[in-house]
């Protein structure tokens, strides 16, 4: 029997108090566990300290200035490169294969 993770997901919430994102394979597994990814720093969980993405989080909080709202007042006034999103771009942009 064939199961694919994708076809059980019926929603997406991220809490970006905590972060530690793992890329996954269409079965759910993360990448680090299978032979081909094994010793990519990149296919393994992103811990939540990590700051890898200092100059993606720079980018999101400047950004984050030309909304009419301060989404930014939600989270502390900052994004911070511990969160999910700064990582994710991180991610898409050293290394698409794991991407």
């Amino acid at each position: 029997m064939s199961f694919e993770v994708k076809s059980q997901v019926v929603a997406i919430s991220i809490d970006a108090t905590g972060s530690t994102p793992v890329a996954i394979d269409q079965k759910g597994q993360p990448l680090a566990l299978s032979s081909k990814f094994s010793e990519n720093p990149n296919a393994m969980f992103f811990l939540w300290k990590d700051h890898s993405s200092i100059k993606e989080v720079e980018e999101i909080n400047s950004k984050a200035k030309d909304f009419d709202v301060n989404y930014l007042s939600y989270c502390g006034g900052a994004y911070s490169s511990e969160w999910f999103w700064s990582k994710l771009l991180h991610l898409a942009r050293t290394d698409q294969e794991v991407f």
